[in-house]
């Protein structure tokens, strides 16, 4: 493995490594890989330079953004998005009620975990987004070529971090692949990799007669109809209102401090946004992201947000008063509000992404396995990986339910 000097940009964040007949090149800086990103088969918003480019916008204070391109004879053929940070992954794969409940054994292996999991963690793939929205590629790749590309991509990323940052990365992370028929132990003998599932992305599909809410509501069995209007009566008072870029500023701290307290009860969380995160993404995306607030009496009390990734709807971050859903219904309301803006948008589905998983499933979303993959760089360490996140990872049991018959 040889690392040839920087391109001619001239900056040291960009070098090129090669390994065979693939090329790598590495940056902080979109700029300066973006005319060969262009080059790429993309037409994904959340892999498009408006996108990436929010990213290095102090989205989130403990997260780094980086970018690599995989070329073949000088010609790009795969864009990869990194997330840098220091995981704790007792802290991230949060155990369902109390530590007291746990048994000895587990309690002995979380902190056992905790020793060596506290280190740099190189993601590949985005933390801010449940999906396959971490590369974007300009041919056609099978799942075990995508992960032995993205595996060499990550050791040669982890020896650009220390020659330029002075940066050791212990563990890699690649987050979110829909569930193929790749085996388990083909992942691991060809990268060394442990796959892992943490909880399934819950997606609905729209159905294209559909033009408003009351062909939602003709499709579904009557006892979800009443559901539907009980849970929009009890909304009372609230209103419903979209904000504007400098509302997001005005409300920056409550809109902050209602997501906070939904992130602290999430089953799986890597991470913590900024509290300028929804100014910046409007700032980026524009009309292509949305924010709804709740008001009671002119208080906010609520706000979920959208993403509209044509022909797809990404359910966004949302936060919410814990004291009030129950009597307002009001995260039931809003998977109803995001169901009528995708139909209004005319958009093919919608992705509910994680967590919450039998309500989504009672509006119409139905669950996609997601798979996760992660390696130590000590390869004794490595041989740990596979029991000790099977044991740790919070199991899930989903009743499903067909709202349509």
């Amino acid at each position: 493995m040889i690392f040839c000097k920087s391109l001619e940009l001239g900056q040291k964040d960009i070098s090129i490594s090669r390994n065979e007949a693939l090329n790598y090149s590495f940056t902080s800086d979109f700029e300066k890989i973006k005319y060969d990103w262009h080059k790429l088969e993309n037409h994904d918003l959340l892999t498009s330079e408006d996108y990436l480019q929010a990213l290095k916008s102090n989205l989130s204070s403990d997260i780094q953004v980086y970018f690599g391109m995989i070329y073949s004879e000088s010609e790009p053929i795969m864009g990869v998005v990194y997330n840098l940070k220091q995981i704790s992954l007792t802290e991230a794969i949060r155990e369902e009620g109390t530590h007291e409940k746990q048994s000895f054994l587990k309690q002995y292996l979380r902190q056992f975990l905790e020793k060596f999991s506290n280190i740099y963690t190189l993601v590949t793939g985005n933390l801010y987004i449940t999906g396959e929205y971490g590369y974007a590629c300009s041919r056609h790749w099978n799942k075990l070529e995508i992960l032995q590309a993205l595996n060499q991509a990550s050791k040669e990323m982890t020896v650009w971090l220390k020659q330029n940052e002075n940066i050791n990365v212990g563990i890699y992370l690649f987050k979110d692949f829909y569930a193929s028929n790749l085996d388990v132990q083909i992942a691991k003998k060809e990268c060394q990799l442990t796959k892992f599932r943490v909880q399934p992305n819950m997606i609905m599909g729209i159905d294209s007669n559909w033009s408003s809410m009351e062909d939602y509501l003709s499709a579904i069995k009557s006892k979800y109809r009443v559901r539907y209007r009980r849970s929009r009566k009890a909304m009372g008072e609230i209103e419903i209102v979209e904000l504007r870029e400098d509302q997001l500023v005005e409300y920056r701290d409550k809109v902050y401090n209602l997501y906070h307290q939904v992130s602290e009860n999430a089953g799986f969380n890597l991470f913590e946004l900024s509290q300028d995160y929804f100014i910046q993404l409007k700032r980026s995306l524009k009309k292509n992201f949305r924010v709804y607030a709740y008001f009671l009496r002119g208080e906010m009390v609520a706000f979920y947000s959208v993403i509209l990734n044509n022909p797809e709807l990404e359910a966004h971050f949302l936060g919410y008063e814990g004291a009030l859903n129950h009597d307002f219904h009001i995260y039931q309301n809003m998977l109803y509000d995001i169901i009528g803006i995708g139909i209004a948008e005319k958009m093919s589905k919608i992705n509910f992404s994680r967590t919450a998983l039998e309500i989504k499933s009672s509006v119409g979303a139905v669950p996609f396995e997601m798979d996760l993959y992660m390696r130590h760089k000590n390869p004794i360490l490595n041989w740990f990986l596979s029991p000790l996140i099977k044991y740790m990872t919070p199991k899930y049991q989903l009743v499903e339910r067909n709202p349509f018959g």
